[in-house]
């Protein structure tokens, strides 16, 4: 798909959850979140993490050197890989999660990431800063302060910062949280006035609403002091496509109620194992989650979408490229960022497939169900009323023409390299997700067109599907892995 650049109008902005980095306490891998985050939970023989099997289930792709502790700069060149891979990947900046104090080592990881953007982010790339209001960074200590270290961060590299009309822009994350006993609007309206009168800076706020956007404590609230309003948004397609002033009316009526620009969100899915996450899950529906909220926002004429998130492992909600899904959710994206963008789908120029499923059932719940036999603790669909669990292979196929065209689907039983003929389906359209039953074994896709297989179209699971024969998956996990045939490599 083509890149899509202008961050001065219409920004795509990948919200950056510090925690989560490349590389993490070791000079090669395996590292820390490898040892210790990964499923199946401490394989150095500790107990951390593993009555939940993980803290996260999957990870940006590892930086695979020999450099790492012994050079103290390989944190930033770290950040600086990331931000050129979402700059090649159509975003046009971040908002950062400011979770702690600038001393602390959250705090320090905003300065790295602020350093990094100054030596390589290109030209029109940005960075919003994004105090979150439920964090230490804002609760327990002053407006005063907080307000002082975003200055000096923006001190520290003017150039690369989210700017609107000459002022810079702060994009607090659940602003309604921000209180310290007073009210929210009184603790951003002491901060916006910090930063004019010591720093000289006269920002704009774009609010990223944690709860109900049009709850009493957001966007009513605070309504007065705002340039834009946003949302995290909700997490199941029936939340992202229901036509509320909640849901995919939320652009329209921010216009009409409010008259000013709205933030919609974009994210392929959101799984929470931890015990610290609450061990709940969505069901995204393959890639139909991801799709659907571009499509409100191309419908509600948003003027700007946050992917939320780039990289927070702890939600499983990232696009960045990771070992689950490459660097595919950027790539799926594309075709609804230009439209966002332009006002035009682009022309599909090469025929490609995306191949998504999970590695096992969604009936997975139980220790005897899974290797890991220190698993006790499971993770809970929620909202199932209206988005039930799903069991299913989905091939987005993205194709240059219909017309005596079909995707076929095979299926390797035992992952043995014996592959049989699982589905067949005529294409309808041009971009369609075609679903099939998910069952165990690999599968793999194609396009096939007036019965000769086109080139460019065949892809393979990324992981098989669990169990098979006596294997069974090693963990709990709803995490939707995804590769394409024409996939982006990254690393």
């Amino acid at each position: 798909m083509p890149v899509v650049t202008g961050a001065e109008s219409k920004p795509l902005l990948g919200h950056y959850f510090v925690p989560y980095p490349r590389m993490e306490d070791s000079d090669t891998f395996p590292d820390y979140l490898e040892n210790v985050f990964m499923p199946p939970g401490n394989k150095g023989g500790g107990t951390d993490h593993k009555a939940y099997g993980g803290y996260i289930r999957n990870r940006t792709i590892p930086r695979y050197s020999a450099t790492g502790l012994g050079d103290p700069g390989y944190r930033v060149r770290d950040m600086e890989t990331e931000i050129l891979w979402a700059a090649a990947g159509g975003l046009n900046g971040f908002t950062i999660d400011i979770l702690q104090p600038k001393a602390q080592q959250r705090g320090i990881a905003v300065t790295n990431f602020v350093t990094a953007m100054k030596n390589v982010a290109p030209a029109g790339f940005k960075l919003g800063l994004m105090p979150d209001g439920n964090s230490s960074f804002c609760k327990g200590r002053s407006a005063d302060l907080a307000a002082d270290e975003c200055a000096a961060w923006i001190k520290q590299a003017p150039s690369i910062m989210w700017q609107i009309g000459g002022k810079y822009v702060i994009a607090p994350y659940g602003p309604e949280f921000a209180n310290n006993g007073a009210s929210a609007k009184a603790y951003w309206t002491a901060f916006k006035a910090r930063l004019l009168a010591a720093h000289g800076f006269d920002v704009h706020f774009w609010f990223c609403y944690s709860q109900d956007w049009l709850s009493a404590i957001c966007a009513p609230d605070l309504d007065s002091i705002a340039y834009g309003h946003g949302r995290w948004g909700p997490a199941y397609v029936t939340g992202v496509t229901e036509g509320s002033n909640r849901g995919a009316g939320a652009p329209a009526h921010c216009h009409a109620t409010y008259a000013k620009p709205w933030m919609h969100y974009a994210r392929p899915q959101d799984t929470r194992p931890s015990t610290n996450a609450g061990r709940v899950w969505w069901e995204a529906q393959n890639t139909l989650l991801l799709r659907s909220a571009w499509e409100a926002a191309i419908a509600g004429d948003a003027e700007a979408v946050q992917n939320v998130t780039w990289c927070d492992y702890f939600e499983d909600s990232g696009v960045s490229p990771s070992l689950l899904g490459g660097g595919c959710w950027m790539d799926v994206q594309a075709y609804w960022l230009a439209k966002w963008k332009t006002g035009t789908y682009p022309t599909i120029v090469r025929d490609t497939l995306y191949l998504s499923h999970r590695d096992q059932f969604v009936s997975v719940d139980t220790t005897a169900e899974v290797a890991s036999a220190s698993q006790t603790l499971f993770m809970n669909l929620t909202q199932g009323a209206t988005d039930p669990a799903k069991d299913l292979i989905e091939v987005l196929a993205f194709a240059t023409s219909t017309a005596s065209t079909s995707v076929v689907i095979e299926r390797d039983t035992l992952n043995n390299g014996t592959w049989t003929h699982y589905q067949t389906t005529a294409l309808a359209s041009t971009v369609q997700g075609i679903t099939a039953p998910l069952a165990t074994g690999k599968f793999r896709a194609k396009l096939v067109r007036s019965a000769v297989d086109v080139a460019g179209t065949s892809v393979t699971s990324r992981t098989p599907v669990y169990p098979i024969g006596a294997t069974k998956p090693l963990v709990q996990s709803r995490t939707y892995g995804i590769t394409g045939s024409r996939e982006k490599v990254y690393a």
